[in-house]
């Protein structure tokens, strides 16, 4: 991309988080942060994670944060074995790139990533694919809401404020030197 419109154009490179744990992704990051090349890894396992915090959960069904919580807590329970076979395949994917391993760091046990990847969220160490499909079951019946469940931002939530801030200090200063260039002409 760069080759084809030159250093005047910003990129930025999504992956998945697919439970890497911070210090495999600050190495999978470096080569492309390297060539200026800024990167958003998901803090869960996908990008649907993003939308299954319980405030966004409650504005999209439009219910009290407690009920969210517990319908999260729910869809956590009730996908559990399916969650943890995709958990463990990932992490033994990782174990096998080449690159990872070459990094001269040991690659930390399932458990490690567990208890690192645990904290702040319900959903921790679930797919957030899967928990947005099991969500929508739960309460297509009881919410209008339910099919936009992983899918939709309701106004007002901070869904994925890091890609946010990314976002805006590569928009920031393009506005900014339209602007001037308009002025100027």
């Amino acid at each position: 991309m760069r080759t084809l419109f030159g250093d005047s154009m910003q990129l930025i490179l999504h992956r998945d988080g697919d439970f890497l744990t911070e210090s495999e992704r600050q190495f999978w990051s470096r080569p492309y942060e390297e060539k200026g090349i800024r990167v958003w890894i998901t803090p869960g396992s996908d990008v649907e994670a993003c939308f299954l915090e319980a405030k966004v959960l409650a504005k999209t069904l439009g219910t009290s944060v407690e009920n969210a919580q517990k319908l999260l807590e729910d869809a956590v329970s009730k996908s559990e074995e399916e969650n943890s076979k995709k958990f463990s395949e990932k992490r033994d994917s990782h174990r096998r790139n080449n690159k990872l391993r070459s990094a001269g760091s040991s690659i930390p046990s399932d458990d490690e990533v567990r208890q690192e990847l645990q904290t702040g969220s319900v959903i921790g160490t679930s797919v957030g694919k899967k928990i947005a499909k099991t969500l929508r079951g739960l309460t297509q019946d009881e919410f209008e809401g339910s099919s936009k469940i992983g899918k939709h931002c309701p106004l007002g939530s901070n869904v994925a404020p890091e890609l946010r801030t990314l976002l805006e200090s590569v928009i920031q200063p393009n506005t900014l030197m339209r602007r001037r260039r308009r002025s100027r002409g």
